[in-house]
Parts: structure tokens; sequence; C-alpha cells
């Protein structure tokens, strides 16, 4: 089966960064389209394939075989890479394809999809698990021939490793997800790639993420039964940072009050909010549903409260709508809980 990622034509430029468009095809089967928005979670597609009820002589004739290249990778230190990724780029024209290798012994043939059969040329790159991903290689198709690419090595990049315990430092702590996120522009060049990195810790507590590029990246670690911790790390070009052993904070409870409002949400981001996605986000609630507050307040009041490891933020408040009400930094010093208090004035009435 070839999964095909077909042009974006028509799609708005933050569209074409948060939607992307997949079909699967296989000889003998109706054709699977989906439509995918690209949030962070890594989703699954899984395609249902009907077998085509056309007779022989109604199907339409099978596409031209676009060729396919021989190929071995391999590390920089010569030790083979038997699963890897091969990914197909349109020259020109925003398409591309994936097709995936699993066990390779040796050179093996990796098809191009029958979409790129006319294409005059396309890009070719390599992907691994814990390797950067090769420069690209320019080929022209060969319908039904073979393209001789011949040896590959792929770079391991930097690495990040550690060993992370529970709160009261006893238990390895296993389970945890371990992502490194770009800051900035570098995670929309990661979400059209669709590249994300992380791994879960295993049962002695350690992790490890490789195929890194040099640069900043935010480590943000997500426990079962603790907050979220976020922390920036900086890495030097094929650099191993051992982040050594983590004790996992059991957080301090922070309560968030807004004055004026009565729906919203409130969101703790890093201090200079480099990362989009928030380390908490959380419903304000009224303070009936919270079972606190006073009936009959002449101002509504919604508030929150979550578990947060002590640290600077920064605290944004939204609305209803997801319109921006309140943003400031955010201290939550290593001492007994406080109530972070955000008021804004209702509007005036008179008006």
């Amino acid at each position: 089966m070839t999964v095909i990622q077909p042009s974006r034509a028509g799609l708005s430029p933050v569209e074409a960064f948060l939607v992307r468009s997949e079909t699967a095809e296989a000889p003998g089967f109706e054709t699977d389209g989906r439509m995918i928005e690209q949030g962070r979670g890594g989703a699954r597609v899984e395609f249902e394939l009907v077998a085509s009820e056309l007779s022989v002589e109604q199907a339409p004739p099978a596409p031209i075989s676009a060729g396919g290249v021989r190929v071995e990778l391999v590390g920089v230190a010569g030790e083979p890479i038997r699963n890897f990724t091969m990914r197909t780029n349109g020259v020109g024209r925003m398409a591309g394809s994936s097709h995936g290798v699993e066990d390779a012994e040796g050179p093996v043939l990796v098809p191009i999809p029958a979409s790129f059969a006319g294409d005059a040329a396309i890009d070719l790159s390599f992907r691994a698990e814990n390797y950067l991903e090769s420069p690209l290689v320019r080929v022209a198709p060969i319908p039904g021939g073979e393209i001789e690419l011949g040896l590959i090595a792929l770079e391991t990049g930097a690495v990040v490793q550690g060993r992370l315990f529970d709160a009261v430092g006893a238990d390895p702590a296993g389970g945890c997800v371990v992502e490194l996120l770009y800051p900035g522009p570098g995670a929309i060049a990661a979400l059209m790639m669709s590249q994300r990195h992380l791994t879960v810790s295993d049962g002695d507590g350690r992790y490890l993420i490789g195929g890194l590029g040099a640069g900043r990246y935010h480590l943000r670690l997500q426990c079962p039964g603790a907050p979220v911790t976020d922390r920036l790390v900086v890495l030097g070009k094929g650099e191993l940072a051992d982040q050594g052993e983590s004790w996992l904070d059991s957080g301090r409870r922070v309560a968030v009050r807004v004055r004026g409002s009565d729906a919203g949400m409130a969101r703790l981001l890093d201090r200079f909010r480099e990362i989009e996605s928030p380390i908490v986000e959380t419903a304000l609630r009224s303070s009936s549903e919270a079972g606190a507050g006073r009936s009959g307040d002449e101002d509504s009041t919604v508030q929150a409260e979550f578990l947060a490891v002590p640290g600077l933020y920064r605290l944004e408040i939204v609305d209803g709508a997801g319109r921006r009400l309140r943003r400031r930094a955010a201290l939550l010093p290593q001492r007994d809980d406080r109530v972070r208090r955000r008021d804004r004035e209702p509007p005036d009435r008179r008006r």
C-alpha cells in the first residue's frame, strides 16, 4: 500500500501548516483519502481500503510504475540501519510520500510511488530513529526501472539522555513521556516535516533521544501523577547531553482567580513563551461550580487550580472565545501555597 501526500493547493498558508491530506491506494482496492489536523499529538492514521467492485473491463488501467531505488543505510561507524523511512518529494510542487522499510538485510529496493512517474525529477531523503535525516538526493524516476544509490551513511547527531526517579527518590520513574520541542520558527518547520523527538522512559527510568541537530530545545517531561516540567536545553553539534539523574517534583498547588469574567482558560507557558504548547492549560470555573466564593457577588468570578513545579513562568488568561485578557510573568516560589490573583475590571455599563 502506498500513502501519498498530494498538493496543498487551495489551502491558506496557515491551513497548509495545520492540515495535511493523505491518500492510501493499493491495486484492486478503492482509494481512501483523509484530511488530518497536524497538532502536537502524533496521530496514527489507519486506512480501511474496500475491494473494488469494478470488473476487469471496467477497472481503470493500473498506474505506470515510477520504478524504485536500491539503497543500503548505515551509521557513520558502519553499523547497519535495518529500519528506516524513505521520503519522496516532488520538485516544484507540494507533493510527498513516505515508504517505511523494516528488517532490511543489505541493499533493498524501495519503490517510488506511481504518482511520481511523470515527474522529471524528485527529491529523496532518508530517516531512521536516533539518526539525522540525510541530505536530499535528486534523481529522475525511471518508470519500471531501478536507480542505484548505493551506500548512504546517516549521522547520529546530538543525543539527550538521563534517568528519572519519583518525587520520593526511591523508585525509578518509568512510563514518562519525554519530548524535545523546537522553539519559535523551528516548531513550524518540524510541523511541516512531521518531525517529533520523543520517547518514553523505561522501567529503570532511563530515556534517550538521538538524531538531534545543534540548537535550542525545550525538554518537557510528562509523568503520571506529577506536574509537567519544562526546561531549556542547548545542544552543540554531535553533543552527548547527559541530564544525569532527575527527581520528579511533586509540585505546588496554584489557584488563579479572575474577576469580571464568566468563562475562559488559564494557561501556564515557559517564561519567554518560546513554545506555543502550554505547560498547563485548565478551564476557569465559576466560584459556585468550584464550591467557593459567595453567592450574589456583584462581579462574576472564575477560578482554576492546578499543580506546577516551582519556577518562573508566563501566565495567560483567555476568555471563552480564545481572546487573551491578561499575560504576565508568574513566579512560583519554593514555599507555601500562594494564590495568584488576576483581576479584570468589568466593562463600564454606562457606555
